[in-house]
């Protein structure tokens, strides 16, 4: 699986403020059916391939969502222009979404300083990350700020058809995107058999990842590494 920035500017966007809310709003009452984006580096995406939105040149630019592919790139009409350009595109769903305009959650400001191989306030949408070690850095770091999380709300919405939903899909982002971290988490933790028989051998491919609910209630901001690795359950 691979992770690529979606990059939206609200201000020259087809996709507006207002769109975005409606959004989160649809979101929060389990009523969102996808959508797409155009995509920069389309040779390589694929369904199932990740993606993280960030909202630039504004005075809050950061994180405004996250997400998965649900189909493979295709072309379509270009957005912006009118004249028979065509783009690609690639449907997508949203796991989490963020509205920046109340919040400073996961911001440019805070992250960039982390990351400064990406570039968190302008450049072209759809862009492949290619170093491994930035992609898991900067799941775990997502991860461990939207663990704490107890609920949606008008700033930060997914869907919630079961309790703690979004901790559970977070447990896939890990298990995709950060094999160093995932190789920690089997090794630290006692391998609970769901499809396999106990003592059988399971390729690290065939393992899952839940929270301990209990345990994850404890989370609250400041999550470590270690807080991570006590609340994940490694599912065969």
């Amino acid at each position: 699986m691979k992770l690529y920035i979606l990059r939206w500017n609200p201000n020259i966007s087809s996709w507006t403020y207002d769109r975005h809310e409606y959004l989160l709003k649809n979101i929060l009452d389990n009523d969102f059916d996808g959508m797409n984006w155009s995509i920069y580096d389309f040779e390589n995406l694929e369904e199932g391939d990740y993606w993280i939105l960030q909202q630039v040149g504004t005075d809050n630019d950061g994180i405004a969502g996250f997400g998965t592919f649900t189909g493979d790139p295709y072309t379509s009409a270009s957005w912006k222009r009118k004249d028979g350009t065509n783009l690609f595109y690639a449907d997508l769903y949203f796991d989490c979404i963020i509205d920046r305009r109340k919040t400073d959650f996961l911001s440019a400001a805070e992250l960039e300083k982390d990351f400064p191989e990406i570039e968190w306030h302008k450049g072209h949408s759809g862009v492949l990350i290619e170093d491994a070690a930035v992609v898991e850095k900067l799941i775990l770091t997502i991860v461990k700020k939207v663990c704490p999380i107890r609920k949606p709300n008008t700033l930060i919405a997914y869907e919630q058809e079961e309790e703690n939903q979004m901790i559970e899909n977070l447990g896939d982002y890990i298990r995709d995107l950060c094999p160093v971290f995932k190789k920690r988490v089997i090794e630290s933790n006692k391998l609970t058999y769901r499809d396999f028989k106990e003592g059988e051998v399971v390729e690290e491919d065939f393992i899952d990842f839940e929270f301990d609910e209990k345990l994850a209630e404890s989370l609250s901001e400041n999550v470590s590494d270690e807080d991570l690795i006590r609340v994940l359950k490694p599912i065969a």
